[in-house]
């Protein structure tokens, strides 16, 4: 429970007034903050109803990074092209909130919400994701979904937005011609010239009032202030590589050793959302020193890292490195910063429920992140109506845990003799020691008619499984290696949902896999599978 001062000031923003209708949604409750773990779970709920809103839910009980806009403040940019360009080079803060006052389309509360994300797009570049929220109709519909691509390699569709679950598609030059797309694009445009920076430019450092933390200040090291004053005074160049990461050392392993995870994780996180930072360095035995760049030193190791661009400064042999550019101190890699919460204008009652949830809450485990992520890649593509079965198939061969846990191998376009050829087959490896040989179906057909009956895909698929399971039983001496013929066999077909059944189709399912040696099962079965994992590793813990 918190009181009407802590509520009061939830409802000073559009996001305090955001947070308090969802925790009331969750609780049932108006003045009521749910625990972190039913935050979770009603999350994950909602994510499968609707993926756009789950995923909304996520970043917004997260309190995303947030920004105040009047409607007057957004502009159309001078050139669109140049604004996705810099958009993809230099990508904004994620998730990042923008509140818009004053805003003539709401309709009530005249403030619109515009949370801000983005992903790396297959073929380059990113695509980033608006949600426009307006606060009258929230949380029981959105004020609007839109999809920009900043893509030098793929530009178009530049625009998509989404209407009546279908997505429009907008070229670059006719986006001020739909009302939406141009929001949109004037709330990016806002975003990027009132961004908040990760990556502070060498020139910039002087005039920067920067405070250091204690327990990040690296060792000192002469050889490299002896390099870094050369370069600055001009009597050394910078040289601009990419080397093996194996080719570089840091100055101080058991700084190394001691410097705090949570700034690694944070790190290579930021890494991993295309906010990379060349590695100062300078050559010595053999070897390049990185002594003022820990957490990207570590990032890049974390992830795994193989190649990674330098700035070398000063000599090096000839040969040692194959240089991209030659230059001066304009190629000294900016440093990272970042921005600390000012808690001072806040209440001492909301200081303290603050400072309860950070004592209390306790980080989560990599073991139970990686299964909400799983959760979260399942649920958004058996949503997307562009999802294509060869999409389930790659995750679920790369994340078999959401078909079993338990002592699971998986192969994949497995070919049975010469005229067949298995989705996947799980090979068990522990005492219950089975062969279980899987066919993969679309997320989108249907399992049964309105009469009840199995649809034509589920019988297909059946039947397709039925063929494989014949031929294994009949062909002992041509089953394909690693796989032993004589272990129990049976059949597993995914196809369809049923978040959306009634309880007879429930019922049907059950009855239709009732002592079956092919089982037929919904991707929200998966999702069941891996929820229930994560429900018991949280209790666990």
């Amino acid at each position: 429970m918190f009181d009407e001062a802590t509520r009061t000031r939830y409802e000073e923003t559009l996001l305090g007034r955001i947070l308090l209708k969802i925790f009331q949604k969750i609780t049932g409750q108006p003045s009521q903050i749910p625990s972190p773990a039913r935050q979770r779970h009603y999350v994950l709920e909602q994510h499968r109803q609707n993926h756009v809103v789950g995923r909304l839910l996520v970043t917004l009980l997260g309190w995303p990074d947030s920004n105040v806009a009047t409607h007057s403040d957004l502009r159309s940019p001078a050139e669109l092209t140049a604004l996705l360009l810099s958009l993809e080079k230099s990508p904004l803060e994620q998730p990042l909130f923008l509140e818009v006052r004053d805003c003539p389309t709401c309709s009530t509360s005249r403030s619109l919400g515009a949370l801000i994300d983005w992903a790396h797009l297959a073929d380059g570049g990113l695509v980033y994701t608006v949600i426009l929220i307006d606060e009258g109709r929230f949380p029981d519909s959105l004020a609007g979904y839109v999809e920009v691509r900043a893509s030098q390699l793929a530009p178009e569709p530049a625009i998509s937005v989404l209407r009546g679950g279908k997505h429009e598609h907008i070229e670059r030059s006719a986006y001020t011609h739909d009302s939406m797309a141009d929001m949109v694009i004037r709330i990016l445009d806002f975003a990027h010239r009132n961004r908040v920076k990760s990556l502070l430019p060498f020139a910039e450092i002087h005039r920067t009032k920067l405070v250091e933390r204690l327990d990040l200040k690296p060792p000192p090291d002469p050889l490299f202030q002896i390099n870094m004053q050369s370069v600055s005074q001009s009597r050394a160049s910078c040289t601009l590589a990419q080397v093996d990461l194996s080719m570089v050392k840091p100055y101080d392993l058991d700084f190394c050793l001691s410097y705090p995870m949570d700034v690694v994780r944070d790190t290579a996180k930021k890494i991993e959302n295309g906010i990379e930072n060349p590695l100062l360095v300078y050559w010595r035995d053999g070897i390049l020193i990185a002594s003022d760049c820990y957490p990207f030193y570590l990032g890049y190791r974390k992830l795994g890292r193989k190649s990674v661009k330098v700035v070398i400064m000063g000599p090096f042999p000839q040969g040692a490195v194959i240089p991209i550019q030659v230059g001066g101190p304009e190629l000294i890699p900016p440093i990272l910063v970042e921005n600390e919460p000012d808690y001072r204008g806040l209440p001492g009652d909301l200081k303290d429920y603050l400072l309860e949830r950070r004592l209390n809450e306790a980080p989560l485990s990599d073991a139970i992140l990686s299964l909400y992520g799983l959760y979260f890649e399942i649920s958004d593509l058996i949503q997307d109506p562009r999802t294509k079965e060869i999409d389930l198939h790659r995750l679920i061969h790369k994340k078999p845990v959401a078909l079993d846990a338990y002592g699971v191998r998986v192969h994949t376009e497995v070919r049975l003799g010469e005229d067949f050829r298995a989705d996947l087959i799980l090979q068990y490896q522990l005492a219950d020691r089975r062969v279980t040989l899987v066919e993969l179906e679309r997320s989108d057909h249907g399992v049964f008619t309105k009469k009840g009956r199995p649809r034509a895909e589920v019988t297909h698929a059946v039947q397709q499984v039925e063929d494989w399971l014949r031929w294994w039983r009949e062909n002992p001496s041509k089953i394909p290696h690693p796989f032993d013929p004589t272990v129990p066999v049976e059949g597993l077909v995914v196809i369809g949902r049923s978040v959306e059944m009634d309880d007879d189709s429930r019922r049907g399912l059950l009855s239709l896999n009732h002592n079956r040696l092919i089982k037929v099962i919904t991707y929200d079965d998966l999702l069941e599978r891996v929820k229930s994992l994560i429900a018991n590793i949280e209790t666990s813990e």
